[in-house]
Formats: C-alpha cells, structure tokens, sequence
C-alpha cells in the first residue's frame, strides 16, 4: 500500500476520528485502509489542512467527530499528544473504543480512569485483517460513520454495491493552491521556524555549471561538518531536497508534494519514505518568495532508531549508541537534560547549528532519536514586486450584513467587507495604512493599522503572493476594533461595537460561548470548515457594553499560483 492511495474524510457525515502514534504508522495505516475499504469513514492526521494551526485543526476534527478510535501501544500511550486527544474525547462525551495493537499496554493512571467505560478490542488476536473488520464490524457505536450499502469481504478485501458520496468542492474567494504543511513533530517546526524568521536563514544554493564536479562527500569524524550517512549514501546539511527524491525518497502526506510552495523565509518538516524506511526532514526557504518544495534546501533531520537501520551521524553514532559512547566519540554535550525515562543530550554549534540525541534503555532503545539541524544566510536580494496579483480580482463585497454572525461580513466606514478581503478594498474606498511594514514577504502576515477620519482599525495581513510585495496587494484575514477606535463595526445579526450586553444576549446565538471574567465577559465562537474562523465579543462589566470585537477567516498557508 502506498501512502497516496489514502485520503482523511471530508465532509458533513458522521466520521471516526483515529487517534494512534505515528510510530505505528506501519501497522496501523493498513488497519485504516481495511476500514476505509469497509465503508467506513475516518479522519486522521493526513487530512491535516494546509496553513492551519496543527493542535486547533486537530481539536476541531475531534470535537465535529461521531466516535473516537485510539490505537493502544506502547508508543501510543507515551504520546502527550495521543493522550491529550484522549482526554479530549473523554471531556466531549465522544463514543470511543481502544483497539489494542500488542499485549501488556499499561495505561497511564489518568488515561485508565477517563477510559474505564471505553470498550476494548485487540487487533494484534486477530489472524489476519478479514478478521479485524469483522470484528470492528460488530462494535455498533461506528454504524452511523459507514457508507449505506452492502459490503462484502471477500478474500481479505472488503467491497460495497455503492460508491461514498463525493467530497463537496469547497470555494473560497481567491483562487490559491496549497502551500506545503504537515504537523508531524510539531515542536521541532517551532524551534525551526523561529530561528528561521528572526535570524533569516537560507542557503546559498547555486546550479553547478558543466565544468564543477559533484563534491564527494565522506563521513567527517566532526559534528560541525553535519554529515550522517542514510541508507548507503553520505549528505552534508544543507542540501538541495532534490536529491532525496533522486535517491529514491518520497514524501508520505496527502497535502505535501514537491510541487508544493513554502512561503519566503520558512520552513516545512515532512516524512519522507523509502522501501519500509521513513525519517522527517526539515525543508527551508531561505529566500523572500515562495518557491516549491522541490527547488528548497534540507536543513534538518530526525531518525528514530526503529525507522531505519542505516543510519548515522559523525563517527559511527547511531540512535542506539550509548550517552557514554556519545559522549566519548563527539565530546562532552552543550547540554544534558535527564529524565524518568530517558536522557537529551545536546551539541550546539552556532545559532543555526545543533545536534540533539535522545537516548533511551532496554526495551523503549527504539524510542532513541537523533536531530541534526545546519542552516546558512542567505546572501539574495528579493525587490518588492508591486503588480497586483490577479487572484485578488476574484474579490466580490457583499451588499447587505445579512443574519449569519459566523459569515465574516461585516459594516465599517460606510462600506460592506467579508473576510478574508484584499487591503486594496478598504484604501479604495478611502482607509490609510498608518502603521506597518512597507512590504511582506511571501507567506508571511503582519499586524497593521488602517485611519479613516478619526477612526481607525487594527488588521492582520497575509501575503498569498509568490512573491515578496506591498501589503496594497495582500489579504487581511483578522480586523480588532475597540470602542475607543472610533469606528462604527457592526455584524450580521444585529451585533455592533458599542451596544449593552443586555442587547447582546438578545441577538446572540446559542453556540456564542461565554466566559465570565472579574473585568470583562468574553464571548467567542470558532469553527473550521474550509478555512479557520474565529470571533470575539468582549463586554466590559463596568459599563457592561461591548468594547471590543476581532474576528478571523484566516488562509495563512494558502498560495496563489
């Protein structure tokens, strides 16, 4: 099975949500594929959406759930995050069940409690996977999340006298393709991403002409050289990501592929497979427009010890390698953190320059880990293109506010907007940029400040260009406007800026939640359909008006071609 035969749910039926550690993805993503075949519709963590908040995406798409299915391992089980998206279900009341992957998973005490009336079933007694979805079959909590239609098993493939329905096309008001994400090893992208944005980063990745030969790259004894040997051959970070796919490797996402942008200055960590074997790289944009996956740098890597087995860093230090050997072979860490259960070892060699071992005993040793990361400054400077995309002309302003307070309309200055909308809308109709930068770069987004008259508005501005340009040519995805702004705001439903919270509770929908503080009440409601959305009310109890609202439609990580 092939990792692109497999696609997340998408739509307005019941679904599962799978939950499972993605140290098991070789096991269980075949178990998915069964179901899937079965009818069965499932989310997980391929249908991730691209320029979305990884934790929120994920929270979103288990609270809409109709059931919950956690696959119980050992690894599973030491995950915060498959742990946190159980108890998760546990608070949201979700219809769930524990498919065991091997024997002698010992729950964490915690975890034992919030699932003590979750049922069990256990996929490693099964003898084959005919069996395992006969089995799931006949755990009814799941029949509301299966395709109508007779399905039939036979010789272990699952088939159905009825095709899913399709997935609804979603439009939004700009015609972008996705840019690359993936939310595997969420923390390292963090770590990543920010010394990319304050320090710049890039590589210098000049064609070689005809007469250059290929640099011969050996395993250097040094860690400051960043060499590792995977699978037969030797890299140097950084490197052009091309040659991994010469080599053989593929990308493992639904949403990812080499053809993907990653916005100026930024980064992208992916999983990328070859015959059974699977490592994360970190793939950079050291430039200011966008450029496709495939014309970027590799400057990180993470190996686990079970993922492959040829695999090593500078003299011969594999994931297994003991912190005495380490320590022996490569020189006393920068940093040596111990746990309960395992030890982090750290060699920093410059701002953009580190390896990271984590090493763990005894049975968990396949939990052992190493990182490296190298990152170089790039030396290319980008112009501020000031075309105006032509996506932006897909932009229509609605006429009227209408009902639905969750629509992202909205009345400001005398004019109707709905977000996102292009910058250029509200310069046309007479607002000034009064603070922020002169241009963005690709993919990027910044707070600005916009004046009309005496009143003024904060917004948050995406480039969803390719290329770096003048924030005119971009998208504001977030307004915040407060009573001492001076600005009229008002929303669909009758809500507005400056009205009692009596008013407010008059006109507010159910699903507005609140939140009684000791100076203000906030009220909030979010959502993910096809883009997040969020909004904020906030009554100040001393006068016991509205003093405040934001509201967000955010494409962040959407591209225009």
């Amino acid at each position: 099975m092939q990792p692109n035969e497999m696609s997340a749910y998408k739509g307005d039926k019941p679904y599962i949500f799978v939950s499972y550690a993605h140290k098991d993805a070789k096991v269980v993503i075949p178990l998915i594929k069964a179901l899937q075949d079965a009818g069965y519709r499932i989310w997980f963590d391929l249908g991730i959406e691209v320029g979305t908040e990884w934790s929120n995406n994920i929270a979103n798409h288990l609270r809409d759930s109709s059931a919950f299915l956690f696959f119980t391992s050992q690894n599973s089980v030491k995950s915060e995050n498959c742990l946190d998206e159980v108890a998760f279900a546990k608070s949201h009341n979700k219809s769930a069940v524990l498919v065991y992957l091997e024997e002698d998973v010992v729950l964490p005490a915690g975890t034992e409690m919030q699932t003590a009336r979750f049922q069990r079933m256990y996929a490693n007694r099964q003898n084959d996977m005919e069996s395992f979805v006969k089995g799931f079959s006949e755990t009814d909590i799941f029949d509301a999340c299966r395709e109508e239609g007779e399905h039939v098993i036979s010789d272990g493939a699952v088939t159905t006298n009825e095709k899913s329905a399709k997935t609804p096309i979603v439009k939004l008001p700009f015609k972008l393709s996705k840019g690359a994400y993936i939310g595997i090893a969420a923390a390292v992208v963090a770590i990543i991403v920010a010394i990319i944005v304050i320090l710049g980063l890039g590589g210098d990745d000049k064609p070689k002409t005809e007469d250059e030969k290929p640099e011969v790259i050996v395993l250097s004894n040094k860690l400051e050289d960043q060499t590792f040997r995977l699978d037969g051959k030797v890299y140097k970070l950084p490197f052009n990501y091309s040659t991994l796919v010469a080599d053989g490797w593929t990308i493992y996402s639904q949403t990812v592929s080499s053809e993907s942008y990653i916005g100026g200055q930024s980064e992208e960590t992916v999983t990328v497979v070859k015959d059974g074997k699977s490592v994360d790289v970190s793939v950079y944009n050291d430039g200011e427009n966008a450029k496709k996956l495939k014309d970027c740098l590799v400057g990180g890597i993470i190996v686990y010890a079970d993922d492959i087995t040829d695999f090593c860093i500078a003299a011969e230090v594999t994931p297994k390698t003991s912190e005495a050997e380490m320590v022996e072979k490569l020189g006393t860490p920068t940093e040596r953190s111990e746990y309960a259960d395992h030890i982090n070892l750290t060699w920093s060699l410059g701002e953009m320059s580190q390896v990271q071992a984590t090493v763990y005993e005894g049975e968990n040793a396949d939990y052992s880990h190493i990182e490296l990361k190298h990152y170089q400054l790039s030396k290319e400077k980008f112009e501020v293109k000031k075309e105006a995309p032509k996506f932006l002309n897909g932009y229509s302003a609605p006429t009227q506010l209408g009902d639905n307070l969750y629509s992202g309309i909205f009345w400001v200055g005398g004019d109707f907007y709905e977000l996102p909308v292009p910058l250029r809308e509200f310069t046309k109709n007479g607002w000034t940029i009064t603070a922020g930068s002169s241009a963005l770069i690709s993919g990027k987004k910044e707070s600005y400040t916009i004046s009309k008259d005496e009143a003024k508005i904060t917004v948050e501005v995406y480039n969803a260009s390719l290329y770096k340009t003048t924030p005119e040519n971009c998208i504001v995805t977030k307004i915040s406007c407060e009573l001492t702004d001076k600005v009229g705001l008002q929303l669909p439903g009758g809500v507005y800026l400056g009205m009692t919270k009596a008013e407010l509770k008059k006109v507010a929908p159910k699903s507005l939640d609140a939140y009684e503080g000791s100076y203000s009440t906030s009220y909030s409601y979010s959502e993910y359909k096809e883009r997040d959305y969020y909004l904020s009310i906030t009554v100040e109890n001393e006068t016991d008006t509205v003093n405040r609202i934001s509201m967000t439609n955010d494409i962040s990580g959407l591209l225009a071609e």
